[in-house]
């Protein structure tokens, strides 16, 4: 059983040699044959990824007599105690991310300040990212934590204290739904790969269309590696073409702050997502599937 959230990785195995694909997608566009090889052989009975979104993109690029051993288990987050929940006089954005750019902070940021010159200081930011580029200007009323890694401590601190967890990212993003989903938090996120498996649309959250995927069957073409993926989404940004995104977040939000839609049910909707997909229990029972898929092939 390999267990790998993008096809690229494959090439790894089994000696890692991180140079082969993390930053050289077209190499190991070249050399997806092997991956086709490796999956093929009797040893390995299947391959799991993150999401069935994942599968789709892996059978995008592998060969057709490899599918059959393709899946996924989604990741786990503990169960969390649900909260007394009383709203106050301010409106809390949660954004996470350490890498700045393809997480979509700028677009974060950027849907912060409108709603921040609509509403004044009824709307707050938390930013929790260590990868701020130097000189860069928060707006006024975003509060930045730095943080690498959260302690479990600060993690429930953060995700209670927050309204709505913002994630306009252009690759691979899935931790923050789990964690977000455990704590009874509705999402406002782009949709990339995943397709709809980590929010669902006017239950426990929004989703936005993306102008761009770094996971898409132009992997490898497009650009060859993180290194051009980056420098595409800069000159996205700087031409305007991610202005689009800026606004489709802040029509979401401002669902949210109208009051249009019942944050209550939002969170209703974001806890019975985390048990039927996300809970340790959940991701047993799907990983017990496939191992008994796996074992009688």
């Amino acid at each position: 059983m390999l267990e790998v959230e993008h096809w690229s990785n494959l090439l790894a195995w089994p000696k890692f040699d991180a140079g082969l694909w993390a930053n050289v997608w077209s190499r190991a566009l070249a050399e997806r044959w092997r991956i086709d090889d490796r999956v093929r052989a009797d040893e390995c009975r299947a391959v799991l990824t993150l999401s069935p979104g994942l599968v789709e993109h892996f059978r995008d690029f592998l060969a057709p007599d490899v599918w059959p051993k393709l899946d996924y288990a989604f990741p786990a987050f503990p169960s969390q105690p649900a909260a007394e929940r009383s709203y106050g006089e301010t409106f809390t954005v949660l954004t996470i991310g350490n890498r700045f750019s393809d997480k979509g902070i700028p677009e974060a940021l950027g849907a912060f300040e409108v709603l921040r010159a609509r509403h004044g200081p009824h709307v707050r930011m938390v930013l929790v990212s260590s990868g701020v580029p130097r000189g860069w200007s928060l707006p006024e009323g975003v509060a930045l934590c730095g943080a690498a890694r959260m302690s479990a401590e600060l993690k429930a601190s953060i995700y209670r204290s927050a309204d709505v967890l913002l994630v306009p990212a252009y690759s691979e993003t899935v931790g923050n739904y789990t964690e977000a989903c455990a704590f009874g938090l509705p999402t406002v996120a782009t949709r990339i790969h995943h397709g709809d498996a980590f929010v669902r649309e006017g239950e426990s959250g929004y989703l936005i269309d993306s102008p761009v995927i770094a996971y898409c069957d132009e992997l490898g073409t497009r650009w060859k590696g993180w290194t051009d993926f980056w420098a595409e989404i800069e000159r996205m940004r700087e031409s305007g073409q991610l202005a689009g995104v800026v606004q489709d977040l802040v029509d979401r939000l401002e669902l949210m702050l109208s009051g249009d839609v019942d944050l209550d049910e939002l969170r209703r909707g974001a806890r019975r997502l985390h048990a039927e997909c996300f809970s340790p229990e959940a991701r047993n029972q799907r990983l017990n599937a496939v191992y008994a898929r796996a074992l009688g092939a």
